[in-house]
């Protein structure tokens, strides 16, 4: 995976772009910023979101479920304690037109939780390396 953030003026507005895509990122204008984006740590959450619903479409298509449509609500907020910043996230499922059981739906809540993205959050023991490229 491959993401570039280009930030061109003396705004905190960045463009942030993979092969296909391209989402702005912003900071709020009370925190110095032009509001035109998602703030950094909403973009972690809007991951963590897309991962999820796409995570119980295909175990659903598996298992040959009907969960209808998956609405995937994050609530996060940055908290501090103790000099650590960290991001405290409630996830809320919504399935409109499901056709499932009450287990499916226990299941589905559990396979929620085992997405990448949210496993990779729940480590919290990851490696970022930043070096300087010269142009």
């Amino acid at each position: 995976m491959e993401i570039q953030s280009i930030s061109k003026s003396d705004s905190y507005q960045t463009e942030i772009r993979n092969q296909n895509s391209m989402v702005i990122a912003d900071e709020p204008i009370d925190d110095g910023g032009d509001g035109q984006g998602f703030e950094p740590s909403e973009l972690l959450c809007a991951a963590l979101a897309g991962c999820i619903s796409i995570t119980l479409r295909m175990y659903s298509k598996r298992k040959e479920w009907n969960p209808g449509e998956i609405l995937t609500n994050i609530a996060g907020k940055v908290a501090k304690e103790n000099g650590e910043t960290f991001l405290q996230i409630k996830v809320q499922l919504q399935l409109k037109g499901h056709q499932l059981t009450q287990e499916q739906i226990g299941r589905l809540i559990q396979v929620a939780g085992l997405c990448p993205v949210s496993r990779i959050l729940k480590k919290g023991e990851n490696e970022i390396q930043i070096e300087l490229i010269e142009s």
